[in-house]
């Protein structure tokens, strides 16, 4: 056999075998050469050439793999080669042939799960490609996707990571793919939309290929998000009734708690749907009302969660003491806009800061040691270690703070913010009303100066017992007082005041502008970074210095510079009187004026003693001579004051020849006319405040000054005598009748009676007791002088106390029984102005004053009213009007409560320690069987419009806490009940208060307050008991 190229040149030569095969090894040929080969047979014959195509040594490229799952292992290798696969030993276990596009696939995978091996192709020409490695076989499909729930226009969920997520429809159409994360967390938008209610289902692909079985969701809204689209869940909000019930009743049955006061509409509807309940019997169910009183702590449900307390416990720390007891306010059992919270802590009601805008006056939510956490939620109140359910109300260093809120403990009070002030001055004002009180902050009114540098002391204390040597009693601690005088022995100097820059009865450690300049206190330290700055150089800080100038200017303009009156420096600047007023801004210390001269009268006849000494008339009879002129008029017309008949005609000085009116007409020709009092006149007292009300114009500072008591009432109702309810205006229509003392032919009356107006205000000061203060134009008379006529016009302003007596029945006042006429009398003091043509001028008369009236109670706040007065022997008035209570939000009644001591002035700082009453400890003398009573009821009935308790129910009641002790797991429940008489609003109250006095006597035996519950029920409906059973107390022990 001769091979030979392609120029026929011999390139090798061999000898074919036995069978006639041969071989060239290697190829002579190079790759890509063409040549020829011939066969020669031993007699030497050549066979013909047989031509050899270009030469292919070059080996496949190796082949890729891309599939490789149980299914299937496929790839691309090249074009028509011959793929075979081999395991990891190297046998062959499949081959196929690429096809033209070099696309191969064995299926199934001949490669068990797990396994290993690998692939080549071979060519045509018998070039065997490099083997490609196949990695462990993966034949395990992923999980199925897990699905959240989807309003169908997004689908997200978890799956295996990296794989390939699909979402298709119930049809297979495809509505998203996307990858799932390094986490698993996949979110695929849904294109379409999907309908409410459709099914859709969800595969994941993993790299070998290997696909998940379907997951599937019904997509829609899922209210409570329980998987459970709302188009197929019976219980939509999850609260435990179905959307069917809530439609029913009335309840949404898409929230869970309808009325938003933080317990669910399941655990408020109760067990029977049918018959919701309705726990305070005003008509709304419990799950829609909102003022809802879950615990009957007296806190509504809503503010409960308002203030994050719990709305099913009445002791939200289990301190033992109830959540409405640990608020920094009493609780007014009223909620006169109907929001859920009660008008004590209402910021709306009260105009009070609200910053986080929940409607719960902050000051409201004491936070005593301000650490976040309200008293109402913090175990240890003030945090002095003794957790509250160890400490009572007593108050120990008689500071007037209660131990449970007192951290410190000690002999006058103590200081517990160490700010130098003790917490006996402190107590118990919150200046800046954020809920923390002034004896626990370091700057009280929060306007970043602190209280030892704005109190006006010095910052030292020499014997280290906690008090300020400015105001220690004993400054150097022998037990000798050298800083008194300390007359009730607590440590503290007892004249000492904190300063008062402007005087305005605010000490400046809680005024927000002690020099009052209309400039902050914060503005001028800058911003408590300066807070001793001084302008002007005078040694005082600006921001307690209204003026600047040379020396410091003037403050109080008494012609001593505040550098003067400060000669050792702010905040050692003197204080002469000891007011808590520097002397620089108190004028009157320094140059007090010259005193008026005293001049006696003491027969108030307008000649002073002295004069009458002079003139030898009597300096204690106003009229010496008895002849109907007084001593000054006879001396101002020139008759002898001690001669009855000065040019003895037998006709008496004041009958006589005189024009004492000033008309020019004789007074004998005249006749005699006198407008005098017959009650007689008043002494000097009265006279100073007659002269204030003799003319109109003194009638709006009268009322405006009764008036402004609203505002005082309004803002410190709590503080205060007053209460704004009780204010009242009113106007009316008068007919009068005018009697004056008449005498001689010269005067004839014709006409007595006259209709005129009249205006009043008024304040109630007691149920029994009111004072009244009216103006009254009561029109005038008309009479016949000689031949003119003349008119003589009366007008009176009066202040008259009114006593409703209430011996009689029906006659208790301000129950709103609007079907009952309430009587009463009156006295007090008048001022009648009598002038007109008849006087040549207009005169005024103090005088007693006294009447008799009714009136009839027609709205909450309208009554109409009937009275006759007599304001003087001349004036007899009769009124029918209107009486209007323009402040009212219910009774005006004023219901006997516990006295309250009331919170200190600034200007007062007498430490007096409160009467501590020492609770009553039943202690029995045999042992008595635990729960031996496990319930029983009694009922402790009371008076007529009244909550005060009759000593007749004291047994029942003591009998009460002597059954608490024998099984101290008990409740005690008090329901209270008034009579049909009054409005529903006023009967509300007096339910409350009646159970309320109970609750306080069974507390002050003893009895933890989170074991008594307090219901107000008001009006009792029942018509088989007697009005006086149905003003009680239902007193229930155990179950109720």
């Amino acid at each position: 056999m001769t091979i030979k190229d392609a120029s026929g040149a011999v390139v090798a030569t061999t000898t074919a075998g036995p069978d006639g095969s041969y071989s060239f090894t290697p190829n002579p040929l190079a790759d890509g050469q063409t040549g020829s080969v011939t066969a020669k047979d031993a007699a030497g014959n050549e066979s013909p050439a047989t031509a050899i195509g270009s030469v292919d040594a070059t080996a496949p490229t190796a082949p890729v793999v891309t599939v490789s799952n149980a299914g299937e292992l496929s790839g691309t290798a090249e074009a028509n080669s011959t793929v075979t696969i081999k395991d990891a030993s190297g046998a062959v276990v499949a081959t196929t042939t690429a096809g033209p596009d070099g696309s191969y696939s064995f299926t199934p995978n001949p490669l068990a799960d797990g396994q290993t091996g690998s692939v080549t192709a071979k060519d045509a020409a018998g070039n065997e490609s490099p083997a490609t490695a196949i990695g462990s076989v993966d034949s395990t499909a992923p999980a199925a996707p897990l699905l959240n729930p989807s309003t169908g226009v997004e689908v997200t969920g978890t799956a295996e990571v990296a794989s390939t997520v699909t979402i298709t429809d119930a049809g297979g159409v495809v509505l998203c793919t996307t990858v799932a994360g390094a986490t698993g967390n996949f979110s695929c938008v849904l294109s379409p939309v999907p309908s409410e209610g459709d099914t859709v289902f969800a595969t994941s692909k993993d790299a070998a290929g290997n696909e998940s079985i379907a997951s599937s969701i019904v997509v829609g809204t899922d209210t409570d998000g329980d998987g459970i689209p709302d188009v197929i869940d019976t219980d939509d909000d999850n609260d435990g009734l179905s959307d069917t019930d809530e439609i029913n009743i009335g309840t949404d049955p898409l929230n869970p708690d309808s009325d938003n006061d933080g317990v669910e509409d399941g655990k408020e509807v109760g067990a029977d749907t049918s018959t919701p309940v309705d726990s305070d019997g005003d008509g709304t169910i419990d799950a829609l009302d909102n003022s809802n009183d879950s615990d009957l702590d007296g806190l509504s449900n809503y503010l409960e969660t308002l203030i994050g307390t719990d709305p099913n416990l009445r002791d939200s720390d289990s301190d033992d003491f109830r959540d409405d007891e640990e608020l920094a306010v009493k609780l007014s059992g009223v909620d006169s806009d109907d929001d859920g919270i009660d008008d004590a802590l209402d910021a709306d009601v009260l105009g009070a800061p609200d910053e986080d805008g929940d409607g719960v006056a902050d000051f409201a939510i004491r936070d005593t040691d301000g650490n976040g956490t309200p008293d109402v939620l913090d175990t240890d109140s003030d945090a002095d270690g003794i957790d509250d359910i160890n400490e009572t109300l007593v108050d120990g260093d008689g500071d007037g703070i209660a131990d449970v809120l007192d951290p410190v403990n000690a002999i006058g009070g103590g200081d517990s913010d160490g700010d130098f002030i003790p917490d006996a001055i402190e107590c118990c004002h919150d200046s800046d009303k954020d809920g923390q009180p002034d004896y626990m902050q370091l700057d009280s009114d929060s306007d970043r100066i602190n209280d030892v540098d704005e109190a006006g002391i010095s910052g030292v204390d020499k014997d280290n017992d906690g008090y300020d040597d400015t105001y220690d009693a004993d400054v150097d601690g022998d037990g000798v007082v050298d800083n008194g005088p300390d007359e009730n022995a607590d440590g503290l100097n007892d004249d000492w005041m904190p300063l008062d820059t402007d005087g305005d009865g605010l000490a400046d450690y809680r005024d927000t502008d002690s020099d009052n300049d209309g400039i902050s206190d914060e503005e001028e330290s800058g911003y408590g970074s300066f807070p001793n700055r001084d302008t002007d150089g005078d040694g005082i800080p600006d921001r307690v210095d209204p003026v600047s100038g040379v020396d410091g200017g003037d403050s109080d303009g008494d012609g001593l510079s505040d550098k003067e009156e400060c000669a050792d420096g702010y905040p050692n600047c003197a204080d002469s009187d000891g007011d808590g007023i520097p002397d620089y801004m108190d004028a009157l210390v320094d140059e007090a004026p010259s005193p008026a001269p005293v001049v006696i009268d003491t027969d108030g006849d307008g000649l002073s003693d002295d004069e009458e000494a002079t003139l030898g008339t009597d300096p204690l009879k106003s009229d010496t001579d008895d002849d109907g002129l007084s001593d000054f008029v006879e001396v101002t017309i020139g008759s002898n004051p001690i001669v009855a008949d000065t040019d003895g005609d037998g006709i008496l000085d004041g009958a006589e020849n005189q024009d004492i009116n000033g008309n020019g007409i004789n007074d004998t020709r005249e006749g005699y006319l006198k407008t005098s009092t017959k009650g007689g006149a008043l002494g000097f007292i009265w006279a100073g405040l007659a002269l204030l009300l003799v003319r109109r114009k003194h009638l709006l500072a009268v009322l405006a000054g009764l008036l402004s008591m609203v505002s005082v009432a309004s803002a410190n109702e709590s503080e205060s005598l007053f209460s704004a309810d009780r204010v009242y205006v009113g106007a009316g229509l008068n007919y009068s009748r005018f009697s004056p003392e008449t005498a001689g032919s010269g005067i004839n009356i014709t006409d007595r009676f006259d209709w005129g107006y009249s205006l009043s205000a008024g304040y109630d000061l007691f149920n029994q007791w009111s004072v009244n203060a009216s103006y009254e134009d009561a029109g005038g008379l008309a009479a016949d002088v000689l031949t003119t006529k003349e008119t003589l016009d009366y007008k009176a302003l009066s202040i008259l106390g009114r006593w409703y007596p209430t011996f009689l029945d029906n006659n208790e006042r301000y129950t709103d029984n609007d079907r009952s006429w309430h009587w009463f009398v009156s006295g007090g003091f008048a001022t009648v102005n009598t002038s007109g043509s008849l006087l040549a001028d207009e005169q005024s008369s103090a005088t007693l004053a006294y009447g008799i009236g009714a009136n009839y109670q027609i709205t909450e706040s309208m009554l109409v009213e009937a009275t006759v007065n007599r304001y003087s022997g001349d004036l007899l008035s009769y009124g029918l009007g209107i009486t209007w209570y323009p402040f009212s939000s219910g009774s005006k009644k004023i219901e006997p409560v516990p006295e309250v001591i009331p919170e200190p002035e600034p200007e007062v700082v007498e430490v007096v320690e409160p009467e501590v009453i020492e609770p009553v400890v039943v202690e029995p003398v045999v042992e008595i069987q635990a729960c031996t009573s496990k319930s029983s009821r009694a009922d402790i009935l009371f008076d007529s419009n009244s909550s005060k308790l009759k000593a007749d129910f004291f047994d029942v009641l003591d009998r009460a806490v002597i059954d608490y002790f024998a099984c101290k797991e008990s409740v005690i429940t008090l329901v209270g009940f008034t009579d049909s008489s009054g409005s529903v609003r006023y009967n509300e109250k007096l339910s409350y208060k009646r159970a309320d006095t109970v609750r306080t006597y069974l507390q002050e035996r003893g009895i933890p307050s989170d074991h008594i519950v307090t219901i107000s029920r008001g009006i009792d409906p029942s018509s088989g008991l007697p009005e006086n059973e149905k003003r009680r107390v239902e007193l229930y022990f155990g179950s109720y």
